[in-house]
């Protein structure tokens, strides 16, 4: 009988860890006030007329930069990254300033965007506030 006791006891205490856990990831990932957030779609296979070509929610590294000029990712500061969820979400603390939001796919930045400034995928964060920024991946044959 001590036995059976002591093993539920270890069950019990792994089984409150990964709840634990599993509710920092989910409330660290949902209370972001201040910084960026948003959702990663890729555009994948055949996308030729007369066709849709329907955009697919993905999770993968997201990494968030000092703002990122003349396609040199050398020449800027990785502040932050995160993973997006499966739903294609994801979110990030930033203080405010501008940043470049590069998501990397196969070890490949697929930044699809790049400001009249000549900033690649570029966004603000203002004080106080969080910023929508919703990146798309081309791998689609158009």
């Amino acid at each position: 009988m001590k036995k059976r006791n002591k093993i539920i006891i270890i069950v019990s205490a792994v089984l409150v860890c990964i709840v634990a856990i599993a509710g920092w990831l989910v409330l660290s990932h949902m209370w972001v006030g201040q910084g960026v957030s948003g959702n990663v779609y890729e555009y994948r296979g055949n996308c030729m007329p007369p066709g849709e070509c329907p955009k697919h929610p993905i999770s993968v590294k997201v990494e968030i930069y000092t703002p990122v000029r003349d396609d040199d990712l050398s020449k800027s500061t990785l502040v932050a990254s995160t993973i997006s969820w499966p739903d294609g979400t994801y979110s990030v603390s930033l203080p405010p300033g501008l940043y470049s939001v590069i998501p990397i796919q196969n070890g490949h930045e697929k930044c699809n965007s790049v400001s009249g400034n000549g900033i690649w995928c570029d966004i603000e964060v203002k004080a106080g506030e969080l910023t929508n920024f919703d990146v798309e991946i081309n791998n689609a044959a158009w």
